[in-house]
């Protein structure tokens, strides 16, 4: 599948990936070429009384001009499979953006208007976890602990969400039950997820000295 040459101004991330890919193509296609270039050179019949004057007046002009046709017309033909190689899936593999171009709206005090980015991401990506967590502390931290509680929620449903998200998303489930949403009993069933879930976690623990502590405050 072709790189699409085109990224946002804002993802930084991704504008870090092409120019790395650039830079190796470029690279690859001189390997190419010095390897052209030695071939020729082998060729070079050894009792040539000046080795030192082919290379200067045919080496080296063939091998710029190999380099240059392999930087403008052969991109694909002679990097690729070196490319794939040294970098397997081309800056492709899915990876989390920072989004801090949105973080840096909410530091500055818009918060309203880096919720309403966040929202846009979220509507736009629909298995990403980074932007759907920070919205939801952004949230959490506002007047809309009830959308933080879905976001958070929204994130242990995302195909392929891993143990640690899942733990981090309860945790913070447990916080809003108890705190700003005051439902206690949700929040227990997010302390038997954790006990359930991530019995190894050092969470764990706690989360069994918690839930038995809140049985007896609400049956006692």
């Amino acid at each position: 599948m072709p790189i699409s040459l085109e990224v946002s101004s804002h993802d930084w991330e991704a504008r870090d990936r092409l120019e790395r890919l650039r830079t190796t193509r470029i690279l690859a296609v001189g390997a190419f070429a010095s390897f052209v270039l030695s071939q020729f050179c082998m060729m070079v019949p050894t009792a040539h009384p000046k080795p030192w004057y082919v290379y200067a007046l045919v080496g080296t002009p063939l091998g710029t001009l190999v380099t240059w046709l392999g930087i403008i017309w052969l991109p694909r033909a002679s990097s690729e499979g070196f490319l794939s190689f040294l970098w397997p899936n081309r800056g492709e593999a899915v990876r989390e953006t920072s989004y801090s171009h949105i973080q840096a709206m909410a530091a500055a005090g818009n918060v309203a208007g880096a919720l309403e980015a966040y929202e846009a991401e979220i509507a736009a990506a629909p298995d990403a976890i980074a932007p759907r967590a920070q919205a939801a502390e952004l949230y959490a931290q506002g007047s809309d602990p009830a959308r933080a509680a879905k976001l958070f929620a929204e994130i242990r449903r995302i195909p392929g969400c891993s143990s640690q998200h899942d733990l981090y998303a309860t945790q913070r489930l447990v916080d809003l039950y108890d705190g700003p949403l005051k439902q206690p009993q949700k929040s227990l069933t997010e302390l038997r997820r954790i006990v359930e879930r991530h019995a190894d976690s050092r969470e764990a623990p706690f989360a069994r000295e918690a839930l038995a502590r809140r049985k007896r405050e609400l049956t006692g």
